[in-house]
């Protein structure tokens, strides 16, 4: 057919993308596989609904002053509720030793902090406080 045509020649001296191409996006001159589509799509979008996710409370198993480390493939999202009589940092860290604060509670209230951890990154809070509850979407 005349469709047919068309397509032999615009795929003609084409060959098939790897994972790493199709992951990156780089390349227009392959062709993508279905399998290679599905790869690409699981590699680039890690809160896809197929990474099994899913909230777990923590609470017993988390304390103020304590680093913990994000050991998934995916970011997780941290989710804690407290109260402090002071200022204390919540703070994410690439190294565990360089921190940014990504939030922090206020002095004599009680709050909810809610952020993402990525892959491989340590996260705590900075100073004693009380924890009411620790949830992680992980």
């Amino acid at each position: 057919t005349a469709s047919g045509s068309i397509y032999a020649n615009t795929v003609t001296g084409r060959g098939l993308a790897w994972d790493g191409q199709a992951e990156a996006g780089s390349n227009n001159d392959q062709i993508m596989t279905p399998s290679r589509t599905k790869s690409a799509v699981d590699a680039l979008a890690p809160f896809a609904a197929n990474t099994g996710q899913a909230w777990q409370d923590v609470t017993g198993s988390r304390t103020h002053s304590t680093s913990y480390q994000n050991t998934t493939n995916f970011p997780i999202m941290v989710s804690i509720a407290t109260s402090t009589s002071s200022t204390r940092n919540v703070e994410v860290s690439e190294d565990n030793s360089t921190w940014v604060t990504v939030s922090e509670t206020s002095a004599g209230t009680a709050v909810r902090i809610s952020f993402i951890v990525p892959a491989g990154h340590y996260y705590r809070i900075d100073g004693s406080v009380t924890i009411t509850s620790w949830a992680e979407l992980r």
